[in-house]
């Protein structure tokens, strides 16, 4: 028999033996009503009466000791507010007139009227109680300080036949929630369930991967919770951005606590204002001994939110465990933090960590693993949060399973990753892509060496982190960080380009200007956010004329200078931390902050070419599909014009625009005219062709 089954076994057993007992206290109610009525109408000595009192007794001894030990919903909502007898009593006959049709057709009976087949306080109080005295006596029970009315067991609705406001004519009524938890339904109360939902998934201690320590303190905090109880009430903050493992750190709260979760849509409650869906949703976390989960609680919590004194009252009310999860804290209200008991703050994880949680998702569900996966490698080229791990395997997953098969490849894996991979950051940077090859590369022999070394280094670095132990050892600059430096036009961004097109990744153009901001830290809080999408789209970062974002600090003597100087140990510290490729390219190296030299791996001078490398260049980047005429001499064009690779680019599209204008082929003319115009605009000297015709 399979887990599966076996669980809905015990459900199906569970729903019966709840059933069962919850028809006990019905045929106690329609007994207990109908000796009444016979009581009433002279005939309580019937052998009817004996027969109907007899049964009330039985039913009773039966329902009260099976209250003592049950994990019955009905009797645990006995026991978590400790009830009393006659409590429960009410509780009892109060859901019986609302769950069966023939009590309250008996009870129609008893009062003598067909549209009185409600119980009000009156009727109860006769049911329940043989004296005057003793009614008299339980008529608290109904009064909104009693524990059934305060702890919203039960409410008073306005008379329905009568126009008078006195107690004894209000109907007795359960809470629908409370209804509902009696019957063994997972929904919640209707006042609150637009704004919740109930939980029940539970994962074990281990299935959570993350700060060892952090976890550890925490699990054990929740232990001692459930030996000793929660008071007023244990508030855990649960921060870090999404995907790090709070929700699932719930869960894991869930197992510890063996609880269900009332999970609160904080958003929603917060645009609604409804403080009595608040007072609606810790009830209904009472009833079921729930944790209570506000999901993105920033807005519910923030500091002019309407909510807050009511939710702050139920706070010093409240008996359990409450999360506050957010990825945004800084919004939260100040005074929160004097509630918080203990604070989680969930950060990424590292490659190590990142590891396991691969092996757990694929562990997960019996499919195979092909033998060519390697999961260290992908822990260590995608910097995935245990969120995106989960939805990469699921989609390698369902990869496997639509093409009919039971083992989940490398390929599946891979597509399942780079699915993940949709960060931008467009306010930031310009992302640039390729169709050029090393090859279309023009350099000097040696320089185009390092190059191919640059990039060899790149596809390898995966496979020494891990394989070799590199990633194990090293704390930081596990990452790649090169400076390219040469005039413009020099190649310097095409090398980048043509690295990060062979490696198969996205580059991102970073634009200084936009990184640079006039107001205080925000430059530093560009910074953060760049490298931050940088790791969770796996992108190359190239920072483009760097020597104006990374300058040598300076002595401080103005706020200004203190400023700047913050802003390159920013830097310093977010290359050292990234584990990608990032590339600085400069035409001014003497102006770059020195610190930066110990945490550059590759530094490439990207000479000025000489007449071989333009003519080659001239040669190289008109396309095949361009008709050229026969004139053409690409060696005299590199020895007259000193231009670099973006000026010769550029006066080959002039060309091409002027010889498309006449309607001809391109020709040596219209290529030394754009080149003459390209020279003068660089201010550049140039040699004029001899035999231009």
């Amino acid at each position: 028999m399979s887990a599966t089954t076996h669980a809905g076994d015990q459900k199906n057993e569970f729903k019966d033996e709840n059933t069962k007992f919850l028809d006990s206290v019905v045929r106690w109610a329609e007994a207990l009503v109908s000796v009444k009525a016979l009581e009433k109408g002279g005939k309580g000595t019937s052998d009817k009466a004996t027969e109907l009192r007899r049964t009330v007794l039985d039913l009773s001894s039966f329902i009260f000791a099976t209250i003592e030990h049950s994990m019955l919903p009905f009797p645990l909502l006995c026991r978590r507010f400790s009830l009393n007898e006659k409590e429960i009593e009410v509780l009892m006959i109060a859901i019986a007139c609302q769950m069966d049709m023939l009590v309250r057709k008996r009870l129609a009976q008893y009062r003598d009227a067909a549209v009185l087949d409600y119980l009000d306080v009156n009727s109860a109080l006769e049911m329940l109680f043989d004296t005057r005295l003793e009614r008299l006596d339980a008529l608290h029970l109904f009064f909104p300080s009693s524990k059934l009315m305060r702890e919203k067991i039960v409410f008073l609705a306005p008379p329905h036949e009568v126009s008078s406001d006195a107690l004894l004519w209000h109907e007795v009524r359960v809470r629908d929630g409370v209804l509902c938890y009696v019957l063994g339904l997972n929904d919640l109360d209707k006042g609150a369930r637009d704004f919740c939902r109930l939980e029940h998934e539970q994962l074990p201690e281990d299935a959570i991967v993350g700060d060892d320590k952090m976890l550890g303190e925490a699990i054990q905090l929740l232990r001692g919770v459930r030996m000793g109880g929660a008071r007023n009430p244990l508030v855990i903050g649960l921060f870090g951005q999404p995907g790090t493992g709070k929700t699932l750190f719930t869960k894991v709260a869930g197992h510890v606590l063996n609880a269900p979760r009332i999970v609160v849509d904080s958003p929603a409650l917060s645009n609604s204002g409804d403080a009595k869906a608040v007072a609606t949703i810790f009830h209904e976390a009472k009833l079921r001994d729930a944790i209570l989960v506000f999901d993105r609680c920033e807005s519910l919590f923030a500091q002019k939110s309407a909510l807050i004194p009511t939710l702050y009252s139920w706070f010093e009310l409240h008996d359990g465990v409450v999360f506050l999860v957010s990825s945004d804290p800084k919004q939260l209200d100040p005074s929160l933090e004097r509630y918080i008991a203990y604070q989680m703050n969930f950060e990424r994880i590292d490659a190590e960590k990142r590891e396991r949680v691969w092996q757990l998702h694929l562990a997960q569900d019996g499919l195979k693993i092909a033998k060519d996966i390697d999961i260290p490698a992908l822990a260590t080229q995608f910097e995935f949060t245990g969120g995106q791990i989960a939805n990469a395997v699921a989609v390698a997953k369902g990869l496997a399973l639509a093409r009919g098969s039971e083992e989940v490849t490398k390929k599946d894996l891979e597509q399942g990753a780079w699915a993940q991979v949709r960060g931008d950051m467009e306010e930031y940077a310009k992302r640039r892509k390729v169709r050029l090859t090393l090859d279309d590369l023009i350099l000097p022999e040696e320089e185009k060496k390092m190059v191919a070394e640059v990039l060899d280094a790149a596809k390898h670095r995966i496979f020494v982190m891990t394989r070799w132990g590199f990633g194990k050892r090293l704390v930081t600059g596990k990452g790649l960080c090169c400076l390219f430096v040469g005039e413009p036009g020099t190649g310097k961004t095409l090398a980048a380009e043509i690295i990060a097109q062979a490696l198969g990744q996205n580059l991102y153009h970073i634009s200084i200007p936009r990184v640079l901001s006039k107001y205080v830290g925000e430059t530093e809080k560009n910074i953060e956010r760049i490298f931050e999408t940088a790791r969770a789209n796996n992108s190359l970062l190239l920072f483009d004329e760097a020597d104006a974002l990374f300058a040598s600090r300076v002595k401080v003597e103005t706020s200004v200078d203190r400023f700047s100087n913050m802003e390159i140990n920013m830097l310093l510290q977010e290359i050292e931390r990234f584990d990608g490729i990032v590339i600085l390219t400069s035409n001014l190296e003497k102006n770059i902050d020195r610190a930066f030299e110990r945490r550059i791996q590759f530094k490439i001078r990207f000479p000025f070419p000489d007449a071989k490398y333009r003519a080659m260049i001239w040669k190289a980047l008109i396309p095949k599909e361009c008709p050229l005429q026969d004139d053409i001499d690409f060696d005299r064009l590199g020895e007259s014009f000193e231009l670099s690779g973006g000026h010769i680019k550029n006066a080959i599209v002039r060309a091409a625009y002027r010889a498309a204008r006449e309607g001809k082929a391109v020709g040596m003319a219209h290529l030394i005219s754009a080149a003459e115009a390209e020279c003068r605009a660089a201010g550049r000297l140039f040699r004029k062709p001899m035999d231009e015709d």
